[in-house]
């Protein structure tokens, strides 16, 4: 399913990259999805965390210093307590707007999926670079998967290196021995 996630997220392929394989394409959509509005979610409740600033503190009585304030701290004092009460309201309000995640995921998805693909030959992680702004979800959906390896080339290498390393003559080897032999072998190159 893996394969599939990161055909969808490749602006090479998309929805094209699945052929006549509609239920294959429709259920990694859904899952995209699904996986984008967790990870908007997770940015909506990071958000409402009130932060140390935004906690309220409790009054003290005040003492003479404080008594003699100028009409300056006056001033602050009131703008703070007006953004007190914004930065109460917004964590609040983004709290209660979890199906806007949905629909901002849907939205994110379907401007992605009509967007034409690019060449073939072009660098999928080049116009992810550019475009990241204008998809920040499925951007970061992308870093995770976009990196599986296309081609198992590098695997068979340390296969038929393993077949050179374990011969007749050398059959008495043991599994940690080899193992550490093709592990060396393979990072030298």
């Amino acid at each position: 399913f893996l394969l599939s996630e990161a055909t969808f997220l490749d602006p090479r392929f998309k929805k094209y990259g699945f052929g006549e394989n509609r239920a294959l394409y429709n259920e990694t959509k859904k899952t995209i999805e699904r996986r984008g509005v967790a990870i908007l979610q997770s940015k909506y409740a990071t958000v409402a965390r009130p932060t140390p600033a935004q906690e309220v503190s409790t009054p003290t009585s005040p003492t003479e210093g404080q008594r003699a304030s100028t009409s300056t701290e006056r001033t602050q004092s009131t703008q703070e307590s007006i953004f007190d009460n914004f930065d109460k309201k917004v964590p609040q309000m983004i709290r209660n707007s979890s199906g806007t995640a949905n629909s901002k995921m849907i939205v994110e998805i379907d401007r992605y999926l009509n967007e034409p693909i690019i060449d073939r030959r072009e660098d999928p992680l080049a116009w992810w670079d550019i475009s990241k702004k204008v998809y920040p979800t499925l951007h970061e959906m992308m870093t995770k998967r976009l990196c599986i390896q296309a081609t198992s080339v590098p695997s068979e290498r340390i296969f038929s290196k393993g077949g050179e390393i374990l011969t007749a003559k050398r059959s008495r080897l043991t599994n940690k021995r080899f193992a550490q032999i093709i592990f060396l072998n393979s990072n030298l190159e």
